[in-house]
């Protein structure tokens, strides 16, 4: 069930993840992106800060491509009368892992003892 629009700065999406139990959702709802940058959404099901909610614009009027944006839960309130969880989210930000050597080379190796060492 989807909340309805009230806001000319929310859009609708599908978000999808892990709950707090770790099964996997799907759910319809509505972002809502305010002017200083912050993005919430309201769901049903309850999940944790910090764990990665996955949102695709519904939305056909807005340009762009429709592939689910990778968010991280920033904050979330216990849900209302109504039964929605209020999620706060921040886009997540690619990582970028710095390759390690070839397994058996010499610098393998000092990789190896060097990550030894840091610890």
């Amino acid at each position: 069930m989807q909340r309805p629009n009230t806001d000319a700065n929310e859009y609708p999406i599908e978000a999808s993840g892990w709950d707090a139990d770790g099964a996997f959702f799907v759910e319809k709802s509505d972002l809502h992106w305010d002017e200083a940058g912050t993005k919430c959404i309201h769901l049903h099901c309850r999940i944790q800060p910090s764990a990665f909610v996955f949102l695709r614009l519904l939305d056909s009027t807005v340009g762009g491509e429709r592939f689910p944006v990778p968010h991280q839960v920033e904050d979330v309130a216990p849900p209302g009368r109504d039964g929605w969880w209020k999620v706060r989210l921040v886009q997540s930000q690619p990582q970028h892992a710095v390759p390690e050597p070839p397994v058996g080379s010499i610098e393998h190796l000092m990789f190896r003892v060097g990550e030894e060492v840091k610890r």
